[in-house]
């Protein structure tokens, strides 16, 4: 469970970050990071 609320708090801090972005390969990157996140996050979800 408190892997799942790190990942949670890094997913939040991650859309921060996204909301700041003007510059398109970081607004890639961090766009590839929220995708892998709510994989990590559907994952753990689903092992529950």
């Amino acid at each position: 469970m408190d892997e799942l609320r790190e990942l949670y708090e890094k997913y939040k801090t991650e859309w921060e970050v996204f909301d700041d972005l003007e510059e398109p390969d970081l607004i890639d990157a961090c766009i590839y990071r929220l995708t892998a996140m709510e994989a990590q996050i559907r994952a753990i979800r689903s092992a529950m």
